[in-house]
């Protein structure tokens, strides 16, 4: 063990004097860098070959994770002999991204680790575009596409600004689904999943750009989407709805920002009066009314009156700020009702958790009950309820 251990020591000298590595290459006896790299050969020694060009990549990754598959020492000391190539100021980052794509391949780190190595390596880089070339080396080397975005959470913690956090996702979400699609359709289901989130990212982010929603805000609902995206990659992207959380308005996709349902009203009656509001400023916002007796996951025709019964009917109605439309099923109003369209709200087990999707909608509201225009509309839902009282 002293033996190995002062063979990294020597190694990390070489590493971090580039002059006297030069001298003992005189001094010492000639090693032929055209022949294999053994991992009797000091780890450091074999990173400072690749970084004077004696091996090209993927030679050069595949003896790299030879070298920490093989090394004499526990993951703490393989994760150090890692961090310290991406350290080195002799290093270049073609030899540092090599160096974590073998980590990120190598079978004796740990998963954590090569998280931590992530967090690690984005920290030590000098600048953004190295830093997301070292978070696409990552996750465009992890086999399973739940680590890709648990690896994606992690660089996203390690950046240091939002716009830098904000792009990583995007173009991270972009890479995988490239690796998707170039498997052909049989991935095709995960890519759309991908796709969709990757859009209501965007459309959040343009929020953030325009000064409608806080930044802090919108990368907390960003982490939600890559959870709900991962568990819908795990479950095989086929079978389960993806839901973008937003909302379509005459063709313009808004984020839903926050949401809301009326906390009395649910918990004496069981009535839902839900507000997903899509400014910052709560005045943009898209109301639905429905009763959980008679309506919960249900799919409803928007574009007739309900038969009387007991307890609420279908509502809906849409500010911006000004009233652009508002409609109600319920019998023997003046309410207007869609001219197309259908509504599917479902509440999650006893919670505020609730999926909302109106799909198709066309509608045209007059005088108190809209603006006169013809919309186009249609949302899709999921998350939780903030109580309030409307």
């Amino acid at each position: 063990m002293k033996h190995i251990q002062s063979i990294l020591l020597a190694g990390l000298m070489l590493l971090a004097t580039p002059a006297f590595f030069t001298s003992c290459q005189e001094d010492a006896p000639e090693i032929n860098y055209t022949m294999n790299v053994t991992v009797n050969n000091d780890f450091t020694q074999l990173v400072e070959a690749i970084n004077n060009g004696t091996f090209k990549q993927p030679e050069a990754i595949e003896k790299l994770i030879e070298a920490i598959d093989k090394m004499n020492a526990d993951q703490a000391a393989k994760l150090q002999a890692i961090v310290d190539v991406i350290n080195s100021a002799n290093a270049s980052l073609e030899t540092k991204l090599a160096a974590i794509e073998a980590a990120i391949k190598a079978q004796t780190l740990s998963l954590e680790n090569k998280f931590d190595l992530l967090e690690t390596a984005i920290k030590a880089l000098p600048d953004y575009s190295s830093q997301l070339d070292a978070i696409k080396t990552v996750i465009e080397n992890l086999p399973d596409y739940g680590d890709k975005l648990d690896a994606l959470k992690a660089a996203i913690k390690a950046l240091p600004d939002y716009s830098g956090k904000f792009d990583a996702v995007v173009a991270a979400l972009e890479a995988m689904k490239t690796q998707l699609e170039a498997q052909g359709t049989s991935q095709a289901a995960i890519a759309t999943e991908i796709a969709a989130v990757t859009t209501a990212i965007n459309n959040l982010i343009a929020e953030v750009n325009a000064g409608n929603t806080d930044a802090a805000a919108a990368l907390a609902q960003i982490i939600q989407k890559l959870e709900e995206l991962k568990a819908a990659i795990e479950s095989g992207g086929s079978g389960t709805p993806t839901f973008t959380n937003i909302v379509t308005l005459d063709g313009v996709t808004m984020p839903v920002l926050s949401a809301g349902i009326d906390k009395s009203d649910l918990e004496e009656d069981n009535w839902y009066d839900i507000y997903l509001f899509l400014s910052g400023d709560k005045n943009k916002y898209i109301e639905i009314m429905a009763d959980g007796e008679h309506h919960n996951g249900k799919t409803l025709d928007l574009t007739r009156k309900e038969d009387e019964h007991d307890g609420w009917y279908w509502a809906v109605e849409m500010r911006n700020p000004k009233k652009l439309f508002q409609t109600f099923g319920e019998p023997g109003t003046g309410y207007p009702v869609f001219l197309s369209g259908t509504l599917l709200v479902k509440r999650i087990g006893t919670g505020t958790e609730f999926e909302i999707t109106l799909k198709d909608g066309k509608v045209k509201g007059e005088g108190e009950y809209g603006d006169g225009l013809e919309h186009t509309v249609s949302l899709d839902f999921k998350g939780e309820l903030e109580f309030d009282e409307f």
